[in-house]
């Protein structure tokens, strides 16, 4: 090999290697990617897709909104959460593929095992958080009436959940108060003095396996029903988790106490539970929320409780809301002369945060 030849060679190795080192600078510069339809192109970070808008911040134009009809396809440098409207979910990274579809890479290493998807079919996209925060809703309702009959009437729901990539907490609690005033006395008599609360921690022992332990307390005057408490725990799996809709199942063992005003017996059962939650959205409008619980005795099946609720909200602007909700109890040994079903109806207004 001649002087001029190692020369060359060795201006060739430093090029190569320099290019190697250059690469992934560059590729980290480019960031996220968008491609259009008219043949532009956007580089920057996605921030979140909803509502069939994808948000994408820019270097030099700052915050731009791209409706996803005029996307190509896309790539994330990073895994988003992506949200399809079969209600699947999953955090992967987003690859581009031919125009108007998607490739999601569970592994990024493994291109040839992407699942290619219509871009239309993802539902929502946003940034994975590591910082679980507070949502939820608070609804309330007033009805007064004066004049041929007088009564007052007052009710009140709320739901908190905070959620981790491995646990779940949520708090919710509901009330609801009438008093109407005797004609005759023009005293107020109460026909109606009620309120429970409810919590549950899940433990996700898989993306959709998990443990949890829960409680419930609850007092109904007109009812007899001093307290109710209940403890227990058990597993449940994630059927569906997204923004449109979200089903779980779950199942377990639950002490159940109950103590009344009367001279009814106090009880104390070791019983079985058995519940599911679900949520959907119907459209961009509506909203149906439904929940049951089942406390058959482990003694003895044929004593049992039973509490469900079925909530439908109709949206007034992006977070207020109108709602009827229907709280449906059954306790197959009331308190003594007092009945064992209990339907309550609350109509009102809220707003989800």
């Amino acid at each position: 090999m001649t002087k001029s030849d190692a020369l060359h060679f060795l201006r060739w190795i430093i090029f190569y290697v320099a290019g190697l080192m250059l690469f992934p600078l560059a590729a980290m510069c480019v960031g996220d990617r968008v491609f259009l339809r008219n043949g532009d192109r956007l580089s920057g970070k996605i921030t979140q897709l909803s509502e069939d808008t994808l948000s994408i911040k820019t270097e030099l134009a700052g915050m731009v909104y791209v409706k996803i009809e005029d996307i190509a396809t896309l790539t994330t440098d990073e895994p988003m959460e992506v949200c399809l409207r079969d209600g699947t979910i999953v955090s992967w990274k987003l690859d581009t593929s031919i125009p108007g579809w998607v490739n999601l890479l569970e592994d990024p290493n493994e291109p040839a095992e992407a699942k290619t998807i219509v871009l239309s079919d993802i539902a929502t996209i946003c940034e994975v958080s590591d910082k679980p925060h507070w949502k939820g809703s608070i609804s309330g309702g007033m009805t007064i009436l004066t004049g041929n009959t007088s009564s007052e009437t007052i009710s009140a729901s709320i739901d908190l959940q905070k959620r981790s990539k491995t646990d779940r907490l949520t708090f919710g609690g509901d009330l609801a108060r009438t008093a109407q005033k005797e004609d005759e006395t023009g005293d107020l008599d109460t026909t109606e003095d009620w309120w429970k609360l409810r919590g549950k921690y899940d433990y996700f022992l898989t993306r959709r396996f998990y443990v949890f332990g829960n409680g419930l307390y609850e007092t109904d005057r007109i009812a007899e029903l001093t307290r109710r408490v209940v403890l227990g725990g058990g597993s449940g799996y994630q059927w569906v988790e997204s923004p449109a809709m979200n089903f779980s199942t779950e199942a377990g063992v639950a002490e159940v106490y109950e103590e009344y005003e009367n001279d009814t017996e106090t009880s104390k059962d070791i019983s079985l539970q058995v519940s599911y939650h679900f949520d959907k959205k119907i459209n961009h409008k509506f909203k149906l929320i439904h929940d049951f619980s089942y406390f058959p005795s482990m003694e003895n099946p044929t004593d049992y409780y039973l509490t469900s609720s079925a909530e439908l909200r109709a949206g007034l602007t992006k977070t207020v809301y109108a709602n009827f909700k229907i709280v449906f109890d059954y306790d197959n040994t009331p308190a003594q002369d007092a009945c064992s079903t209990d339907v309550k109806h609350m109509l009102g207004i809220g707003c989800e945060f």
